[in-house]
């Protein structure tokens, strides 16, 4: 049987350990602008918006990117 003096340092090392495993705060904020001669539609614009999202997801440097978009056939 373990005492409460043995256990205490195994659940610490538990908690560091899923501390690590915490997902971290977004931070990257990309921002599209259309610079297309014409407007994307709202189906284009939302491709670009999906492939944003799923980059500041997976980035977290604390900085903006601006990013000109343009769509041709």
């Amino acid at each position: 049987m373990l005492s409460h003096k043995s256990f205490r340092p195994a659940a610490l090392a538990l908690a560091l350990g899923l501390a690590g495993l915490a997902p971290t705060a977004q931070a990257l904020n990309i921002v599209l602008t259309d610079v297309g001669a014409t407007k994307m539609s709202a189906e284009q614009l939302g491709a670009f918006q999906t492939a944003a999202n799923y980059w500041s997801g997976k980035l977290t440097d604390n900085v903006t990117v601006y990013v000109n978009i343009a769509f041709s056939d």
